[in-house]
């Protein structure tokens, strides 16, 4: 919360050693997405002076005890409908989910980084049942996959396209698909993942809001930091 609030009020953000900044209300609004998830994007660190230090890339760093990822663990051990697959809308959430999830389960991983062959391989291993867990971003999986051997798809992060949240939902939503689709989202209370989500709904309301140019209309829906 306190990061958010900073974000909100001067684009600037600081957590342990590590800060952050946003250019524009674009930068803005992926930042608290980011935030929202349980990761800081850290652009600088502080060296011992408390100066600035750019990163090479910006670095995902976990803010604390990441409770997202503990729903999603908690849910995947209750349900136990395996296979799944569990959609982010960040690389660096990807990776850290499949670094945490394969210490329980067998998972695979498809992001946009990973060459063809080996997607190609992830997805034979998911499809022949080798796979408990496909983790993935959801531009990378949106279309041309196959995934009706699983029934429930859980989103620990959406992007705000409803184009790519209706294709990525296709993905188990397909002929041979034998038992009803389960979609779970995962949402950080007061966000910016409830508009995110609406947008990815097709609330033209929130359409608009992610699409104007009017600064106020953005911070409308995810609340002013007071």
């Amino acid at each position: 919360k306190r990061i958010t609030k900073e974000l909100q009020k001067q684009a600037y953000a600081m957590y342990l050693n590590h800060a952050l900044d946003a250019k524009n209300k674009v930068g803005i609004r992926t930042r608290l997405h980011q935030v929202a998830g349980g990761f800081f994007p850290s652009k600088y660190e502080l060296d011992e002076r408390g100066f600035e230090v750019e990163n090479a890339n910006v670095k995902a760093v976990p803010i604390g005890k990441v409770e997202k990822l503990e729903r999603l663990a908690s849910r995947l051990e209750d349900d136990g409908n395996f296979p799944v697959i569990v959609v982010t809308a960040f690389v660096a959430e990807a990776q850290y989910l499949y670094e945490q999830l394969r210490k329980t389960y067998r998972c695979g991983l498809i992001i946009g980084a990973v060459n063809k062959q080996e997607r190609q391989r992830t997805e034979a291993d998911f499809l022949a049942g080798n796979l408990d867990v496909l983790i993935a971003t959801e531009q990378t999986i949106a279309k041309g996959y196959n995934f009706q051997v699983a029934h429930a798809m859980h989103f620990y992060s959406s992007t705000y396209s409803a184009e790519d949240r209706s294709q990525i939902e296709d993905r188990i939503h397909r002929i041979g698909q034998k038992d009803t689709c389960v979609y779970v989202d995962y949402l950080t209370e007061g966000s910016v993942d409830f508009p995110i989500l609406e947008t990815a709904r097709g609330n033209l309301k929130y359409q608009d809001y992610m699409t104007s140019d009017n600064p106020e209309d953005f911070f409308k829906y995810i609340g002013r930091a007071e």
